[in-house]
């Protein structure tokens, strides 16, 4: 009986390895998260922590617009890989969603939010790979 349980442990724990699931810490990854990207992608970081206040004022197409293009082949591992995902991710959703709530309000802080998001989604891209 012992066996079938061990068996069953052994499947039940490669299989969850095989998902990127640690037994004991679920989707939390080991190691923990960056906390911040090395200097090079600190154009991301900022935006990363000014996000709320240019969702409130209507200026992330402005701010991404302006943002230097940089390029994600640089990150070196999957812990600044994963830590860029999330910022462009929100960089993205939070432009959309800008487009979303200014639908249909002729507003200068939300014209041509409806075009894409990015000049170049290259860094999305490349992270996302």
């Amino acid at each position: 009986m012992a066996t079938e349980v061990d068996h069953l442990s052994n499947s039940v724990s490669r299989q969850l390895s095989n998902c990127e699931v640690d037994g004991d810490r679920g989707f939390l990854p080991t190691p923990d998260p960056l906390d911040r990207l090395p200097n090079d992608f600190s154009p991301w970081e900022e935006i990363g922590r000014e996000l709320p206040k240019l969702l409130m004022t209507g200026k992330v197409r402005n701010f991404i617009k302006d943002m230097p293009l940089l390029d994600a082949t640089r990150l070196c591992d999957d812990r600044e890989r994963r830590r860029a995902m999330v910022i462009l991710s929100f960089m993205g959703h939070a432009y959309v969603w800008l487009a979303l709530r200014c639908r249909g309000i002729n507003s200068r802080a939300c014209s041509g939010a409806r075009r894409c998001f990015l000049t170049s989604p290259t860094p999305w891209i490349t992270g996302a790979g």
